[in-house]
């Protein structure tokens, strides 16, 4: 095809313009656009070559923003076949979807008032907290009931009771999953737990929720090395709720100290 030799310097023109001010290209191109079509249709031809793929990522993002997209799709479509470089594909891409049709859809949840949002983190926390505590009699007397069942004479009945608890655990495990957030498996399981290893292990997660403090454990090793049958859940709950009800006696307390010392 023979080239206007004006527009293949326009074009040349162009292409510098586009390394070094891509603002200002997108405005030139837009003038270009607006020119005589057989002059537009050369320079997206001249864009079509290898090596163009920076002219090829202007256009398409003109394309984009402008909306002309349909105007140049067999084009844009024809570039995104071999287009090499990253950024120019990303922006032929955005063109191509740009002009998609949309289908109805709900809002998306950053626009809904923080009020909104608020409060179904609240009212969903709270919900959860009461579902959590119900479980808690129902995993306990999941515990107890095997341990009867095991007593049982009649190795018939004891086997069917025991298959009917193994039934029962999992599901009550996948019911306080529902009801959990960021826990893993068997955080209401009542199991044989290490105390004195457990509050060592859970002291970052402590101070880090409910506030700093320091935590001694005092005894023998013996005693340090005691076990006991608890859930993560129930421990949770109790040294959670001490640990916080002493930060914050400390923070009420400490401002009266510090002025009797003065006084």
């Amino acid at each position: 095809m023979a080239t206007d030799p004006d527009t293949s310097s326009a074009y040349e023109q162009l292409r510098k313009v586009v390394a070094s001010d891509v603002k200002r290209a997108r405005r030139d191109f837009r003038v270009l656009r607006g020119g005589a079509p057989g002059v537009f249709q050369e320079f997206l031809e001249f864009a079509s070559r290898p090596g163009e793929g920076r002219v090829r990522q202007m256009i398409a993002t003109a394309a984009r923003v402008e909306r002309f997209a349909a105007d140049i799709e067999p084009w844009l479509r024809r570039w995104l076949a071999v287009e090499s470089d990253e950024f120019a594909r990303t922006a032929i891409e955005s063109a191509l979807h740009a002009d998609a049709p949309r289908s109805a859809k709900q809002p998306p949840g950053e626009q809904l008032p923080p009020s909104f949002v608020e409060a179904y983190r609240f009212v969903s926390e709270r919900l959860c907290h009461r579902v959590r505590n119900s479980l808690t009699i129902p995993v306990a007397s999941l515990v107890s009931l095997e341990q009867l069942a095991r007593r049982v004479g009649d190795p018939s009945v004891r086997d069917e009771l025991l298959a009917v608890i193994e039934r029962l655990r999992p599901a009550v495990q996948r019911l306080s999953q529902i009801v959990e957030f960021d826990t893993g498996d068997g955080y209401l399981t009542i199991q044989s737990v290490a105390l004195g290893e457990w509050l060592e292990a859970a002291e970052p997660s402590f101070r880090t929720r409910f506030g700093h403090a320091t935590l001694t454990l005092i005894g023998s090793a013996p005693a340090r090395r005691l076990r006991i049958w608890a859930s993560p859940f129930l421990l949770d709950t109790a040294f959670g709720n001490l640990w916080a009800n002493a930060v914050q006696a400390v923070e009420v307390i400490a401002p009266h100290l510090a002025r009797s010392q003065w006084s």
